[in-house]
Protein backbone atom coordinates (compact mmCIF):
# COMPACT_ATOMS: atom_id res chain seq x y z
CA UNK A 1 0.00 0.00 0.00
CA UNK A 2 2.82 2.37 0.88
CA UNK A 3 4.48 1.79 -2.51
CA UNK A 4 1.20 2.56 -4.31
CA UNK A 5 0.82 5.85 -2.42
CA UNK A 6 4.42 6.85 -3.22
CA UNK A 7 3.93 5.95 -6.90
CA UNK A 8 0.71 7.99 -7.04
CA UNK A 9 2.41 10.99 -5.39
CA UNK A 10 5.31 10.80 -7.85
CA UNK A 11 2.99 10.53 -10.85
CA UNK A 12 0.98 13.57 -9.76
CA UNK A 13 4.16 15.54 -9.05
CA UNK A 14 5.59 14.82 -12.51
CA UNK A 15 2.34 15.59 -14.29
CA UNK A 16 1.68 18.88 -12.53
CA UNK A 17 5.16 20.17 -11.70
CA UNK A 18 5.66 22.10 -14.94
CA UNK A 19 2.20 23.62 -14.96
CA UNK A 20 1.25 27.12 -13.95
CA UNK A 21 -0.81 26.92 -10.81
CA UNK A 22 -3.03 29.29 -8.95
CA UNK A 23 -4.55 26.83 -6.50
CA UNK A 24 -4.10 26.53 -2.75
CA UNK A 25 -0.31 26.64 -2.82
CA UNK A 26 -0.34 29.66 -5.10
CA UNK A 27 -3.01 31.69 -3.35
CA UNK A 28 -2.32 31.57 0.35
CA UNK A 29 0.15 32.82 2.88
CA UNK A 30 2.81 35.44 3.22
CA UNK A 31 6.44 35.16 2.18
CA UNK A 32 8.82 36.85 4.65
CA UNK A 33 11.06 39.62 3.30
CA UNK A 34 14.24 37.57 3.85
CA UNK A 35 12.95 34.85 1.48
CA UNK A 36 12.06 37.00 -1.55
CA UNK A 37 13.88 38.92 -4.27
CA UNK A 38 12.63 41.96 -6.17
CA UNK A 39 11.52 41.46 -9.77
CA UNK A 40 11.40 45.05 -10.98
CA UNK A 41 10.93 45.92 -14.65
CA UNK A 42 13.88 45.33 -16.95
CA UNK A 43 16.48 42.58 -17.02
CA UNK A 44 18.23 41.26 -13.94
CA UNK A 45 20.19 38.28 -12.64
CA UNK A 46 19.92 37.02 -9.09
CA UNK A 47 20.66 34.15 -6.73
CA UNK A 48 18.09 32.72 -4.31
CA UNK A 49 19.36 30.35 -1.63
CA UNK A 50 17.24 27.77 0.15
CA UNK A 51 18.13 25.08 2.68
CA UNK A 52 18.75 22.32 0.11
CA UNK A 53 19.53 24.16 -3.11
CA UNK A 54 20.14 27.51 -4.73
CA UNK A 55 18.47 28.99 -7.79
CA UNK A 56 20.58 31.06 -10.15
CA UNK A 57 18.19 32.94 -12.40
CA UNK A 58 17.79 35.80 -14.80
CA UNK A 59 14.63 37.44 -15.93
CA UNK A 60 13.32 39.96 -18.37
CA UNK A 61 10.17 41.81 -17.36
CA UNK A 62 8.20 44.23 -19.51
CA UNK A 63 4.96 45.26 -17.81
CA UNK A 64 3.36 42.01 -16.75
CA UNK A 65 5.22 39.83 -19.28
CA UNK A 66 7.95 37.74 -17.64
CA UNK A 67 10.66 35.56 -19.14
CA UNK A 68 12.35 33.59 -16.34
CA UNK A 69 15.26 31.20 -16.87
CA UNK A 70 18.00 29.66 -14.80
CA UNK A 71 19.22 26.59 -12.93
CA UNK A 72 18.43 24.91 -9.64
CA UNK A 73 21.71 23.76 -8.07
CA UNK A 74 21.56 21.14 -5.33
CA UNK A 75 23.49 21.57 -2.07
CA UNK A 76 26.58 19.44 -1.51
CA UNK A 77 24.76 17.54 1.25
CA UNK A 78 22.34 16.13 -1.34
CA UNK A 79 24.88 15.70 -4.14
CA UNK A 80 27.37 13.78 -2.02
CA UNK A 81 25.01 12.18 0.48
CA UNK A 82 22.67 10.50 -2.00
CA UNK A 83 23.18 8.77 -5.32
CA UNK A 84 19.74 9.16 -6.90
CA UNK A 85 17.26 11.98 -7.30
CA UNK A 86 13.94 10.13 -7.14
CA UNK A 87 11.88 13.21 -7.99
CA UNK A 88 12.10 17.00 -7.90
CA UNK A 89 9.63 19.85 -8.53
CA UNK A 90 10.57 23.56 -8.58
CA UNK A 91 8.10 26.46 -8.51
CA UNK A 92 8.38 30.26 -8.52
CA UNK A 93 6.19 32.07 -5.99
CA UNK A 94 5.34 35.70 -6.82
CA UNK A 95 4.20 38.18 -4.18
CA UNK A 96 3.14 41.79 -3.83
CA UNK A 97 5.04 44.44 -1.83
CA UNK A 98 3.68 43.11 1.47
CA UNK A 99 4.70 39.51 0.68
CA UNK A 100 1.17 38.21 -0.08
CA UNK A 101 1.29 35.31 -2.55
CA UNK A 102 -0.29 36.27 -5.86
CA UNK A 103 0.78 33.49 -8.21
CA UNK A 104 2.78 30.26 -8.30
CA UNK A 105 4.37 29.04 -11.54
CA UNK A 106 5.72 25.53 -12.07
CA UNK A 107 9.25 25.74 -13.49
CA UNK A 108 10.81 22.29 -13.62
CA UNK A 109 10.53 18.64 -12.75
CA UNK A 110 13.42 16.22 -12.79
CA UNK A 111 14.73 12.88 -11.59
CA UNK A 112 17.92 10.87 -11.92
CA UNK A 113 21.08 12.80 -11.13
CA UNK A 114 21.84 15.84 -9.03
CA UNK A 115 23.09 17.83 -12.02
CA UNK A 116 21.79 21.41 -12.17
CA UNK A 117 18.14 21.49 -13.27
CA UNK A 118 17.57 24.08 -16.01
CA UNK A 119 14.30 25.96 -16.49
CA UNK A 120 12.89 28.53 -18.87
CA UNK A 121 9.35 29.85 -18.76
CA UNK A 122 7.38 32.78 -20.23
CA UNK A 123 4.18 33.86 -18.54
CA UNK A 124 2.04 36.81 -17.49
CA UNK A 125 2.38 38.15 -13.95
CA UNK A 126 -0.34 39.87 -11.94
CA UNK A 127 0.29 43.64 -12.22
CA UNK A 128 1.06 44.00 -8.51
CA UNK A 129 3.72 41.22 -8.45
CA UNK A 130 6.98 42.74 -7.20
CA UNK A 131 8.88 39.85 -5.58
CA UNK A 132 9.75 36.22 -6.23
CA UNK A 133 10.63 33.32 -3.99
CA UNK A 134 10.92 29.62 -4.77
CA UNK A 135 9.35 26.47 -3.44
CA UNK A 136 10.46 22.93 -4.12
CA UNK A 137 9.80 19.34 -3.20
CA UNK A 138 12.00 16.35 -3.83
CA UNK A 139 13.10 12.93 -2.75
CA UNK A 140 16.64 11.52 -2.74
CA UNK A 141 17.77 7.94 -2.34
CA UNK A 142 21.02 6.54 -1.01
CA UNK A 143 22.50 4.05 -3.48
CA UNK A 144 25.52 2.93 -1.46
CA UNK A 145 26.09 -0.77 -0.81
CA UNK A 146 25.30 -0.50 2.90
CA UNK A 147 22.43 1.98 2.59
CA UNK A 148 19.52 -0.33 2.02
CA UNK A 149 18.08 2.27 -0.38
CA UNK A 150 17.25 4.80 2.34
CA UNK A 151 15.24 7.77 1.07
CA UNK A 152 14.87 11.29 2.34
CA UNK A 153 12.35 13.92 1.37
CA UNK A 154 13.45 17.55 1.09
CA UNK A 155 11.26 20.59 0.58
CA UNK A 156 10.87 24.30 1.07
CA UNK A 157 7.64 26.25 1.10
CA UNK A 158 8.32 29.95 1.71
CA UNK A 159 4.86 30.88 2.95
CA UNK A 160 4.10 31.39 6.63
Amino acid sequence: MKKILIAAFLAISFLTGGCQTTGALGQSGMVPANDRISVAAGQQSALWEGPDLSVEFRYSRTGSDMDLRGNAIFADSLQYGYGLLVHFVLRAVFTDDAGRVLQTVGLATDRGSFDPVPFQKRFVLPPSATYVSFSYDGMAQDTGEDSGGNQTRFWHVPTR
